[in-house]
């Protein structure tokens, strides 16, 4: 699988992300630098194995 076609399918993930909760791009990098699991009830993984 290629760095590209990978780097896409996030991108358009966290696009569908921010959409469905209203976020900033900002919003969810500090949300996920400061608060990684304290205000969701899942664990939201920005990383896929």
């Amino acid at each position: 699988m290629s760095r590209q076609s990978s780097m896409t399918r996030s991108a358009s993930f966290m696009a569908a992300f921010l959409k469905e909760t209203g976020w900033t791009w900002p919003d969810a990098v500090e949300e996920a630098k400061t608060s990684r699991r304290r205000r969701h009830p899942k664990p939201i993984s920005f990383r896929r194995a």
